[in-house]
């Protein structure tokens, strides 16, 4: 770009009049949350919130459809532009800031999925409490909270499988803040549960694991916690030199959830094959990616800095080295789930 032509001049002009149309909903939100002193509570609180997300998605789905126009060769004037343009008005929300910072080193960190999956008002101001929340309510937010509840309830029916046995036995890898986990225990499972976390992020594993003991504490459940900080990449270099973590057919249920996300088809099958010799030949494998045609990925490319590889059951049923069990979508239609068994 010369130095005489702005980013106006050779971005499409519609992708530019949907960022001016976001920057005119936040300066107009921005004002009319200066005359509120709190947000409403309990069932007002809802109908608030509804009637803002109202507002805001037409909006927001326009520059989704403008940005999936965009010619490549564009692609970094217009990120910097929107950027330019509409981060003042978002960086005070706390998932927003987070997200673009990203102060433990990676996208998707176990405070991000925390605000993700608990999805309150959070902020210095209303104006902030309100942005934060239109980053942590709709569309792909949802479906990373319809996620969590699908892997609680794996857990469930596969401990209900196994806990005749005397001991469930399951490993989580990139177990970010261990949710559908503390949500399995709260149900109160019977027996003996061994669970092993696996994290890069050693606050990850930290935080994870002293909420998990507070439940186990809370309600008298047998737990024990085995912790291991380590990354995919190192644990697969071991495999390949023939050093393997753990006993093999050891576990009854391994998964990952969201960690293909980020891993090419060759580590992401690689990865399978190495957790399915973890598991024993009644147990399971599943993990998660999400699809390509969610209509949502610009807003987290162009404001979070967040990009993810995206698959849809065609493409995730291909990581597989074995046969696959089942492969579906959820009811969002952006989670993919695979599951594996190794017998």
């Amino acid at each position: 770009m010369s130095e005489l032509t702005t980013p106006t001049d050779v971005l499409p002009a519609a992708l530019v009049d949907s960022v001016a149309k976001i920057k005119s909903f936040l300066i107009d939100s921005k004002e009319g949350a200066s005359y509120m002193s709190e947000l409403p509570e309990g069932e007002q609180y809802k109908e608030f919130i509804d009637q803002i997300l109202n507002l805001w998605m037409p909006v927001y789905r326009e520059f989704e459809e403008q940005a999936a126009k965009l010619p490549s060769h564009l692609l970094s004037e217009s990120k910097q532009y929107v950027r330019e343009t509409l981060h003042p008005h978002l960086l005070g929300a706390p998932f927003v800031a987070r997200a673009f910072k990203k102060p433990r080193g990676y996208a998707g960190d176990y405070e991000m999925m925390n605000m993700l999956l608990r999805p309150v008002p959070l902020g210095n101001t209303i104006y902030d409490q309100l942005v934060h929340l239109m980053n942590v309510l709709p569309g792909i937010p949802d479906a990373v909270r319809n996620r969590n509840d699908i892997m609680r309830d794996y857990l469930r029916i596969y401990h209900a499988d196994f806990a005749p046995e005397g001991v469930f036995r399951m490993l989580s890898l990139a177990c970010g803040p261990a949710w559908e986990i503390e949500r399995f225990l709260k149900t109160a499972p019977a027996g003996k549960i061994e669970i092993t976390l696996i994290d890069h992020d050693e606050e990850a594993l930290t935080y994870a694991a002293n909420r998990l003991k507070d439940v186990a504490r809370e309600l008298s459940l047998e737990v024990e916690l085995t912790l291991i900080r380590e990354s995919v990449f190192k644990l697969l270099k071991e495999g390949r030199q023939g050093i393997f973590r753990f006993q093999e057919k050891h576990f009854h249920v391994a998964y990952s959830a969201g960690i293909m996300d980020y891993l090419s088809d060759n580590i992401c099958t690689d990865l399978i094959g190495y957790l399915l010799r973890s598991i024993n030949r009644h147990g399971v494998f599943f993990t998660t990616n999400m699809h390509p045609n969610h209509g949502e990925k610009y807003w987290m490319e162009y404001i979070f800095d967040w990009s993810l590889i995206y698959r849809d059951m065609d493409a995730l049923e291909a990581l597989s080295p074995v046969g696959v069990n089942r492969v579906f979508a959820d009811d969002t239609g952006i989670n993919v789930f695979l599951e594996v068994k190794p017998g």
